[in-house]
């Protein structure tokens, strides 16, 4: 039988404990070898229980797009998503960007970048001619 069959087939009296202590008390069952009793539904279950149950995160970026288009209307897609894309990795920095440290391959990627936006710049307005 599979591990969550077994699992389902358990006697448990943790129905009053709250989520993380009653998978707490699974994660500590062991065999009578001392390894643990069900270590690939744990590893499930971790991992379900780093997923966020709510929607803040999703929420404050429709947040920070509203601030940003209502401060600038003329902005494109491609300007919002530049913009977060910078605002994201600042956030690894704490916010201070002299903390950034500017190398060869940064340099490189800029000014490919600064290619493409010219050439999607040129393309955008031969199309509206």
């Amino acid at each position: 039988m599979d591990e969550f069959t077994l699992f389902q087939l358990e006697p448990t009296e943790t129905f009053s404990l709250s989520v993380d202590q009653h998978w707490q008390k699974v994660f500590e069952l062991k065999k009578a070898d001392g390894s643990a009793k069900y270590p690939l539904l744990c590893k499930v279950i971790k991992a379900l229980l780093c997923i966020p149950h709510g929607n803040a995160d999703l929420e404050r970026g429709f947040s920070e797009n509203r601030r940003m288009l209502l401060e600038r209307a003329r902005l494109t897609i491609h300007n919002v998503n530049g913009i977060r894309q910078i605002l994201s990795h600042a956030k690894r920095f704490g916010g201070d960007p002299s903390k950034f440290v500017v190398t060869p391959t940064i340099i490189k990627a800029v000014q490919a970048s600064s290619k493409r936006y010219r050439e999607r710049i040129a393309a955008e307005e031969s199309v509206a001619k």
